[in-house]
């Protein structure tokens, strides 16, 4: 069986019908309205068509009023994908247009797709073995601290990688790289019942540091600044109950 049609199945068969959505005093509460009135729900339909360059630097509160952030739907909606009143508009834009389908099953997670097991034993894994079989050669604890790039008009070409331990990797004609430039997950600190997790500063691991230097090359690469500068902001935590 593929991994496409064994996701397919297990959610053929445990389809997500969430019986207590949110709780307050240890009650369920009642979520069959989203208690939305009529101008926050013309506020949320208004979202979805905006420009996202007309939303520059403006957060989920300059948008909506304040009664919004006591309704059901910010209650599920932030709880859900980790929103803050005072995130990202056109972040929450982004996540409007990609998951509207979802809306109308949210307040029992209706729509949700999962993967049969964990996502890397469910889909990295087999990946990763599939890849191995073609020949693919996996070099794993190997970290990229900066890459150089020549920069035309018309062009920007990787032409080199330098690893943490000092090495170097020439490209040439033929070579691809593939960069991920943003992730939720960077910088990020696993703690346990004895020991905090770090929040780790600026620059400190990774993919930041990448961004930084190659910024310095010239400015086609963008700007990590919003996304760097204001941790206390934008950080969030996640935990499992085990």
């Amino acid at each position: 069986m593929s991994v496409r049609d064994e996701s397919f199945d297990f959610n053929s068969r445990f389809v997500s019908n969430a019986q207590a959505r949110l709780l307050r005093g240890g009650k369920r509460l009642d979520v069959s309205s989203y208690g939305l009135n009529l101008k926050q729900q013309a506020s949320l339909l208004k979202l979805t068509v905006e420009s996202e360059a007309s939303l520059s630097n403006k957060r989920i509160q300059d948008w909506f009023d304040e009664d919004f952030f006591a309704t059901n739907f910010w209650l599920i909606w932030t709880t859900m994908f980790a929103f803050q009143r005072w995130s990202s508009l056109a972040e929450m834009r982004r996540y409007m247009r990609r998951f509207i389908h979802l809306v109308d099953g949210l307040n029992r997670l209706g729509g949700v797709l999962r993967t049969k097991y964990n996502q890397y034993d469910s889909v990295a894994l087999p990946m990763r073995d599939y890849l191995a079989d073609k020949g693919v050669h996996f070099e794993l604890g190997q970290e990229v601290v900066d890459i150089d790039f020549d920069l035309r008009a018309d062009a920007k070409t990787a032409t080199r990688l330098s690893l943490k331990d000092g090495s170097e990797i020439a490209l040439g004609q033929g070579d691809y790289v593939f960069i991920t430039n943003g992730s939720i997950t960077e910088s990020t600190d696993n703690g346990a019942w004895e020991r905090t997790a770090e929040l780790k500063g600026r620059g400190r691991v990774g993919l930041v540091a990448v961004v930084e230097e190659a910024r310095r090359q010239g400015p086609a690469f963008g700007n990590p600044d919003p996304f760097c500068d204001n941790v206390d902001l934008q950080k969030w935590y996640s935990f499992t109950a085990t």
